[in-house]
């Protein structure tokens, strides 16, 4: 089957697919947080805090707009849940030894004033739909997260680190990473989807060179989790679904890496570069036939470079080059006819990626004079561009058939080139 390849704007591709539609989703938070801190010798911090949180979720509203689509309109229900949380922990130095550890309990409980769907865990089939009375407990779930790191200096300008946390995550996202689609989608623990946990170990050492004008650093990590969720094996149009959670499939994670990075200093100039090299892997029995596959999110490769140069007090230009990896996603491979449609047959799940991203954003800062004696505020102009050298980085690759000419083509849609702005920041 021979293949062509085009590149348009999502405005474009929106103009020419049969998928119009506007998608709306958010997420409120409203909280409360306390600290406090006690010094209790030169040889002993300790911290502790009270926080809550307070959120309104609206998992998605889809509304078609003009011409044929197959996206119904649609609003799912608010989402109401709170989050208390507590922790405590002592800074203690034993000898050359800083060692930071504590403890931070949480509890996340979803409340009612929605409608409340119920799977089947095993078949995930929907068993029962219930309206849930405002401000009624649904289900609550409750964490405990140590957290442990040490740091030990080996000279005057070396030091080593090393970390462990564990922590839990009650809002998840899951991502449609079929090309075309890529969709990202919020749910919050609920009766049918436990929390993700995650425990991480780090390592790293630390040097300064040159008078302290430059700083390395370079850390290796390791992560584990339990609980991730994605979405089944060619979903459809998930975001008109009222029943997707039936819809998601939960196993266990693994990610690992190295990140590297070098900060400097010299007179008028300023800045850092860093690298990072990742795996993050899912293994979800029920999906990619048991195999673990490329998490959704997982960018191999990524380069961050920063430069900043000083002109006077009053005048700087920045710049900042970005590079990553392009997103894990799944190409289709074949198709095949049934009752009159042609169906895609895809590849391994996150087998292929997207094209790699880069961009580079470059501003020019003006400050006011300084604050005089008794002025209470300053201010700085702003001018900046947002992929200076407008690179079409890829939002998503379509492909659309031909049953003429039997060919298919693959459509590249990107969202932004070059955005200058303006501004002007008063600092009080």
């Amino acid at each position: 089957m021979p293949l062509t390849a085009k590149t348009c704007s999502a405005s474009e591709w929106k103009s020419s697919t049969w998928a119009l539609f506007d998608y709306v989703q958010s997420i409120r938070e409203t909280g409360l947080k306390a600290g406090w801190t006690w010094y209790i010798n030169p040889k002993n911090t300790i911290q502790a805090g009270l926080g809550m949180a307070y959120f309104s979720i609206a998992p998605g509203e889809c509304k078609p707009r003009g011409g044929t689509t197959i996206v119904n309109n649609i609003v799912m229900p608010l989402t109401f849940a709170v989050q208390p949380s507590a922790y405590i922990q002592n800074e203690q130095k034993l000898w050359n030894l800083t060692v930071r550890y504590g403890l931070r309990f949480s509890t996340f409980t979803t409340l009612g004033g929605t409608t409340q769907r119920y799977f089947d865990p095993v078949t995930h089939e929907l068993t029962s739909v219930t309206d849930i009375p405002k401000g009624k407990r649904i289900k609550t779930f409750h964490g405990v997260e140590p957290r442990l790191s040490a740091s030990l200096p080996l000279g005057k300008d070396w030091s080593v680190k090393g970390a462990y946390s564990r922590s839990y995550q009650y809002l998840q996202q899951a991502r449609i990473s079929i090309t075309g689609s890529p969709v990202d989608t919020w749910f919050t623990a609920s009766p049918n989807t436990k929390p993700q946990r995650s425990d991480q170990f780090s390592l790293g050492l630390n040097a300064l060179f040159a008078g302290e004008a430059l700083e390395a650093s370079i850390e290796g990590f390791y992560k584990s989790g339990k609980n991730v969720i994605d979405f089944v094996e060619n979903p459809g149009i998930v975001i008109d679904n009222e029943n997707r959670e039936g819809l998601l499939r939960s196993g266990s994670s693994t990610s690992y890496g190295v990140e590297s990075m070098l900060k400097y200093e010299f007179d008028k100039w300023n800045g850092w570069i860093s690298y990072t090299w990742s795996r993050a892997l899912y293994d979800i029995p029920e999906l990619n036939g048991g195999k673990a596959y490329r998490s959704p999110l997982n960018h191999e490769h990524a380069v961050n470079f920063v430069l900043t140069y000083d002109f006077s007090k009053r005048l700087s230009a920045s710049s900042e080059w970005v590079f990553y990896s392009g997103s894990p996603t799944t190409y289709p491979v074949g198709r095949y006819s049934h009752m009159g449609s042609w169906v895609p047959v895809y590849s391994e799940r996150n087998s292929d990626r997207l094209p790699d991203y880069h961009r580079l954003d470059l501003s020019l800062t003006y400050r006011t004079a300084k604050r005089a004696a008794g002025k209470r505020w300053s201010g700085e102009w702003n001018l900046s561009f947002y992929n200076a050298y407008s690179r079409h980085n890829a939002w998503s690759i379509a492909f659309n058939y031909d049953r003429e000419n039997n060919y298919a083509r693959a459509i590249k849609v990107y969202l932004f080139t070059i955005i200058p702005s303006v501004s002007y920041n008063i600092k009080f």
